[in-house]
């Protein structure tokens, strides 16, 4: 019969060989999944908190920067609209009115914080409030001027519609002047008439001059004032002088109907004259506010572009929230590759553990198959290894199996030692038999016939044959 050999095989390795995990290696794979689920939860929680403040971050950042620039642009439309305001205007004085309010409103709202587009917003931080307190201290100062140039809206727009009557009324009242002027020339009036009437053209021209002079100016000029007042007086005495030598000198028709026309257009111009300079002192005021508003919305500018700047700056600082998210990001890649790692060495290590049980298992049959080879070639003597191997049971019964052959073996040898001592024993008694059958025949031939005996020891001779078979 063949024999079975017993080849040594690769050595597969122990799960020991396996790279492990550092500090949780050791743990089962349960155990260690469930710890880096766990960190892997805390990073996301931590990405997800990060992202939350940068969202919010980047939320109020757009409402500072949306702020910062309407204060810029309020700055440069108070600073257009004082001066349309200061020249009388109703609708710059309304939407002088509208920067203001918008300016202080979004300027309190930098400042303490507040509702913008649906979001609370916190006050400006510390590190953008020194250029938000200096714009304050800087609104501050237009602010009283612009309360200064609004309480005199009345004044100013009144001013304004008295200019306009002024401008609208001197022209009649230069015309109506030279007309006169020519009518008494034609007619021959005295030389102190002619004379008067030059007068009179000629402060009609001043009065003109000087009205449009005093609303185009910075500021209220009391000597223009004073000039016009003068002016104005003058030509209602000039008038009152002409009237009283056209009728002293029977003046015809025509002049006494230019006269008729010519004082009650120098009243209406007399009363807005003296509309103008009642109020010549408080329209002196908001002109010189009106003019220092307009310097400071120079510096209102240059505070909200340095306003804007640190929030911009604040803003970018935003970079810092995306390097900790990728950060945070990496490290969870990370994590996931240790699971998948964590899993497959796992794996690697079952499946050494089973080429390992696997190997042990084949090595244990094949030296069972050996020693059963032995007991193929008869070896009764014997016995299987018995190990903790899958083949340690079945060893232990081979082994029972051949000590029960060999008690069986020994029994048969027994019998047939006990089967050739009997076998012996028969044989030597059938010697004895013959040798006495012999002597006895002899005895016979020699008491009978020679015939008689013959036939007597052919019968001895049968039976001895049959006794030895």
């Amino acid at each position: 019969p063949t024999r079975v050999v017993a080849r040594p095989a690769a050595n597969p390795g122990t799960p020991q060989d396996v790279a492990r995990l550092p500090l949780i290696g050791k743990m089962a794979i349960g155990r260690q999944l469930l710890v880096l689920v766990g960190l892997l939860t805390v990073l996301g929680g931590a990405a997800a908190y990060v992202a939350f403040n940068d969202n919010r971050t980047a939320t109020y950042g757009t409402i500072y920067l949306s702020g910062a620039g309407e204060l810029r642009m309020l700055s440069q439309r108070i600073g257009k609209a004082i001066q349309t305001a200061l020249q009388g205007s109703a609708p710059a004085f309304r939407e002088l009115q509208d920067a203001r309010e918008r300016y202080t409103q979004t300027l309190n709202l930098l400042a303490i914080g507040g509702q913008a587009a649906g979001v609370t917003v916190p006050p400006t931080s510390e590190a953008v409030l020194p250029a938000l307190s200096q714009l304050q201290s800087e609104w501050g100062k237009a602010e009283r001027e612009l309360q200064l140039v609004v309480s005199q809206q009345k004044s100013l727009v009144g001013l304004a519609a008295a200019v306009c009557s002024l401008n609208a009324s001197n022209p009649t009242l230069l015309e109506m002047a030279e007309q006169l002027q020519t009518a008494r020339v034609a007619a021959s009036a005295p030389a102190r008439e002619i004379t008067s009437l030059g007068q009179l053209v000629a402060a009609s021209q001043r009065l003109g001059r000087g009205v449009n002079a005093l609303l185009g100016a910075d500021a209220i000029d009391t000597e223009i004032g004073a000039v016009i007042a003068e002016d104005a007086k003058q030509f209602g005495v000039l008038l009152a002088a002409i009237e009283e030598s056209a009728r002293a000198t029977q003046a015809d028709a025509p002049t006494l109907v230019l006269l008729g026309k010519l004082a009650p257009a120098y009243k209406e111009f007399q009363t807005a004259v003296d509309g103008v300079l009642a109020n010549a002192k408080a329209l002196a005021d908001a002109k010189v506010a009106g003019k220092r508003v307009v310097q400071t919305s120079e510096a209102l500018l240059a505070g909200s572009e340095k306003l804007l700047a640190g929030y911009q700056e604040e803003l970018a600082g935003r970079a810092t929230s995306f390097l900790v998210l990728g950060m945070l990001a990496l490290m969870a890649a990370l994590i996931v590759w240790l699971m998948v790692k964590a899993y497959t060495d796992d794996q690697r290590g079952q499946a050494i553990e089973a080429r390992r049980i696997n190997q042990a298992n084949e090595e244990a049959i094949l030296q069972l198959m050996d020693e059963m080879q032995n007991l193929a070639d008869g070896d009764l003597t014997v016995n299987a290894t018995v190990t903790e191997a899958v083949t340690g049971a079945l060893a232990d019964a081979v082994n029972l199996t051949i000590q029960e052959l060999r008690g069986l073996v020994g029994q048969i040898t027994d019998a047939e030692a006990m089967v050739t001592a009997a076998t012996e024993s028969a044989q030597e008694t059938s010697r004895e038999l013959l040798a006495a059958t012999e002597k006895q025949a002899a005895q016979i031939r020699q008491a009978r016939s020679e015939e008689h005996t013959s036939e007597l020891q052919s019968r001895l001779h049968l039976v001895c044959r049959l006794l030895l078979e």
